[in-house]
């Protein structure tokens, strides 16, 4: 069974967002969900779904780097939830493009992401 939103509502609560890029981070996200629901509807383009899961894909990789950099504030806890996650981006990215797995998971998790940096951002503020 895969992920629903709801597995995933605790950690747009949980994660403090690198503070310094937080507007940045958001955009990527909602661009990353937004690229991958928009090649899933190009049923006749596999590549262009692909295209989009690996960047997003890239995306996470990214983010984590920058989470357990050297000098990072994240706390021990976000940042093995962080890796937790980029684990599972990079296994169910390998099952949309291998098996033809749904993608929303990815899509939830990249939106539920960017939810975190605005609240982050407002609590901020």
């Amino acid at each position: 069974m895969y992920a629903t939103p709801d597995h995933f509502s605790g950690y747009a609560k949980a994660l403090p967002i690198v503070t310094t890029n937080q507007d940045r981070w958001k955009r990527e996200f909602l661009a990353a969900a937004s690229k991958i629901e928009a090649a899933r509807g190009k049923s006749g383009n596999p590549g262009a779904l692909y295209r989009a899961v690996a960047d997003n894909q890239s995306l996470w990789t990214r983010f984590a780097n920058q989470a357990i950099a050297p000098g990072s504030k994240m706390d021990r806890t976000t940042k093995s939830q962080i890796l937790s996650l980029l684990s599972f981006v990079i296994s169910h990215s390998s099952k949309v493009m291998a098996d033809g797995a749904t993608p929303q998971p990815l899509v939830n998790i990249a939106v539920s992401l960017a939810r975190a940096t605005q609240v982050q951002k407002d609590l901020a503020a």
